[in-house]
């Protein structure tokens, strides 16, 4: 029984981080800071443009920071929520064998999911 919810709570999770464009957010978040990175470092861009473009990126790290943040906080309270109506689900979630088998189940959801689609 605690493997299916395990299973449901894993394709739940799944379809948030799918559906949010989570890899999305990621490569948005190193994009900016190279560009920022690239601008501080930069010899011939003035320190007056540089404090002009900087928190411009600043920004926009801290709005996909949050998005990111939001995301994990929503799977974590998906978790938590099911550990207090299962007494047993969080405890096996939290040992080796929960979170190998939350790998496994993402995994075989994620090959199943695209071959299906295909």
């Amino acid at each position: 029984m605690i493997y299916l919810i395990l299973l449901l709570n894993v394709i739940i999770i799944f379809e948030i981080i799918h559906k949010s464009n989570y890899f999305y957010l990621i490569n948005s978040l190193i994009k900016f800071s190279k560009k920022a990175s690239k601008i501080i470092l930069d010899k011939k861009i003035s320190d007056h443009w540089k404090e002009k473009i900087i928190p411009n990126y600043s920004l926009k790290m801290l709005k996909v920071s949050m998005s990111m943040l939001l995301i994990l906080t929503i799977s974590i309270v998906i978790i938590y929520l099911t550990g207090l109506i299962y007494d047993d689900f969080l405890p096996f979630v939290l040992t080796i064998k929960g979170i190998i088998t939350s790998f496994i189940f993402a995994y075989c959801y994620f090959f199943l999911k695209n071959f299906l689609n295909e």
